[in-house]
């Protein structure tokens, strides 16, 4: 092993790259414990009451250990590239980076970062963009390098002005949920940061006039493509982020939730305590008998239970959720300090949905979805127009279809505290065959999920029964009590992952067959 001699020393990157990996370290300490550290994470109102240092320190926080080794792994690499620049020029372009992306956030997702902003994707987006850019000066030295270059910059370019426009992170569902709800758009304002920083005439990557006059390094002259190409980028990316601005919110954003991420959503609802009220909604066609085992594994565990049937056959998703569990709600007992989760399954989720979409209930707390057809069910799609679905589902079984003006699909992301578990066992063989990827029979498990969860499972369960299953009852109160599933290990974890990863593959290719 070499060591460093009397005469040695240590990088000053070297050492910046210690410094932000103890950094990091630091900040997510507690998710050994399993919890988030709230105290850095960026709150507008904590930050107006004089917590100002959750400026400086919502970048190191993060929600999972995954979403940490994720945007860690990226920053590292990244800002380790900026080798060539001196360090006061590498920590100025990692700040303007970090602060574009909470800037961006806060001007077009302000109900989400209304509850609290973190991580480091935006910043990691940023120096990606920096670090193209100072490939593309030195496209003398390399032209096939400045080529891949460019095409890594319109591909950086292109991601973030989808993600910005449609709200959604590319690949965001391959995360299953571990980095939270990313805000999307903070992506596009790291880059852009990035960008502009890196085109300044005392940019972080500005060239030496020693290395200039060597002719190791191209004059300014030289600069023009890769200043036109910045200026490109800059001009779509602004275009894109202010796309995603949006100044009218809807009710739910006044939720008491909070919004945590590298753009990641979490609530900082906290857990459910012993008193709290859980109110559980029955399936399509089911009655509160469906719900009696979770009510009864709730109860041993100190809450109180609404356990009550509603007329899922009988009346649209509309009506279920203004009348039905409004009425439902109102007879609630209210107590100071006492917060309302929900347990749902399969249509029960949908309605709440609808009813926080609308509505506005101050001691919401967590909401655990079993089986949701959050983007809707292939079978409404084929069986909809039948005599037997009408009769048998009724007005609210027409509205699960996939199609993007269906319920499920014009409700938008959850701004909540989210759970979802779904099922990848069946008991009907034929309604599987019309359900592309991985289903439980009645919902595959990539139409269960949603837009803002916090955290989704995978079991081996089928739709009618998953409700009464021991594990399924004991992963919905670790949920509603810390805020996070049961990942017993890695391994199941990246079961979990891979099983998602087969369920898009089998869409697809179900899709193309179609």
């Amino acid at each position: 092993m070499r060591t460093i001699g009397k005469n040695e020393s240590v990088s000053p990157l070297a050492a910046e790259l210690a410094t932000l990996v103890f950094l990091l370290l630091l900040a997510n300490f507690s998710l050994f414990w399993g919890r988030l550290s709230e105290p850095l994470v960026f709150v507008p109102d904590a930050v107006r009451a004089g917590q100002w240092w959750r400026v400086l320190t919502h970048p190191f926080a993060h929600v999972s250990f995954y979403h940490l080794v994720l945007d860690g792994g990226a920053l590292l690499a990244l800002y380790g590239a900026l080798s060539e620049a001196g360090t006061l020029r590498r920590l100025t372009t990692f700040a303007a980076c970090a602060a574009a992306s909470l800037l961006a956030a806060t001007l077009a997702a302000p109900a989400q970062v209304r509850g609290g902003f973190c991580g480091l994707s935006g910043a990691a987006h940023g120096l990606m963009a920096v670090w193209l850019v100072q490939v593309l000066r030195e496209q003398r030295r390399d032209p096939a390098l400045a080529r891949a270059a460019w095409g890594g910059l319109l591909i950086l370019i292109g991601k973030c002005a989808v993600e910005a426009c449609s709200g959604s992170v590319v690949f965001g569902s391959w995360h299953a949920g571990s980095v939270g709800s990313p805000v999307a758009v903070c992506h596009a304002g790291g880059a852009l940061g990035g960008l502009l920083i890196a085109v300044l005439p005392a940019g972080p990557i500005r060239p030496r006039v020693k290395a200039r006059r060597t002719g190791l390094i191209p004059d300014a002259r030289r600069w023009a493509p890769a200043r036109q190409a910045t200026g490109f980028a800059g001009g779509i990316l602004v275009v894109c982020a202010a796309a995603g601005i949006s100044p009218v919110e809807s009710p739910a954003a006044t939720s008491p939730s909070i919004s945590v991420g590298s753009g990641a959503c979490l609530s900082r609802t906290r857990g459910a305590e012993p008193g709290d009220t859980i109110v559980l909604l029955h399936g399509l066609c089911r009655t509160h008998r469906a719900m009696r085992k979770m009510a009864a594994g709730l109860r041993e565990h100190g809450y109180r239970t609404v356990n009550v049937s509603y007329p899922t056959r009988h009346e649209p998703i509309e009506t279920l959720a203004a009348c039905d569990l409004r009425e439902m709600l109102a007879r609630l007992p209210r107590e100071p300090g006492k917060r309302v989760h929900f347990v749902t399954h399969s249509i029960g989720g949908i309605v709440v949905r609808q009813y926080l979409k609308d509505h506005v209930l101050p001691e919401l707390g967590r909401v655990v979805m079993l089986s949701p057809p959050n983007q809707g069910s292939e079978l409404s799609d084929r069986f909809g127009q039948t005599i037997v679905y009408r009769q048998a589902t009724g007005p609210a079984g027409q509205q699960l279809g996939t199609a993007t003006n269906s319920v499920p699909n014009t409700l938008g992301p959850v701004t909540f505290e989210l759970g979802v578990i779904a099922g990848n066992r069946t008991l009907n063989p034929l309604y599987s065959s019309l359900i592309p990827g991985i289903d439980d029979g009645k919902v595959s498990i990539t139409r269960a999920q949603v837009e803002g969860m916090r955290d989704f499972l995978i079991v081996p369960h089928s739709h009618t029964f998953i409700m009464r299953s021991d594990t399924v009852i004991a992963q919905t109160v670790r949920f509603l009590e810390r805020g996070r599933f049961r990942h017993t290990d890695a391994v199941a974890k990246a079961s979990t992952q891979a099983v998602l990863r087969a369920a898009n593959a089998l869409a697809c290719r179900w899709n193309r067959r179609r």
